[in-house]
């Protein structure tokens, strides 16, 4: 059972914030999964291009979220 399934069945609402290890690799199934709001220091800060890491969490967030829609 997905935490996003869980909270729905308690009736809460909670804002799910995932921290440590989140990069693009990972963004779509931390969002798929449930994952509200992702904190990726160093996938941003250690990348050589820290744009294009956002770029790339940002399109990986957002099939994750179609992906969780589409449940």
């Amino acid at each position: 059972m997905r935490l996003r399934d869980l909270l729905a069945r308690a009736g809460s609402r909670a804002v799910v914030t995932v921290e440590g290890g989140v990069d693009p690799g990972r963004a779509e199934r931390v969002v798929a999964a449930g994952g509200d709001v992702l904190v990726a220091g160093h996938a941003v800060f250690g990348a050589t291009d820290p744009a294009a890491a956002i770029a790339a969490l940002r399109d990986a967030g957002t099939r994750g979220l179609h992906a969780r829609t589409a449940r």
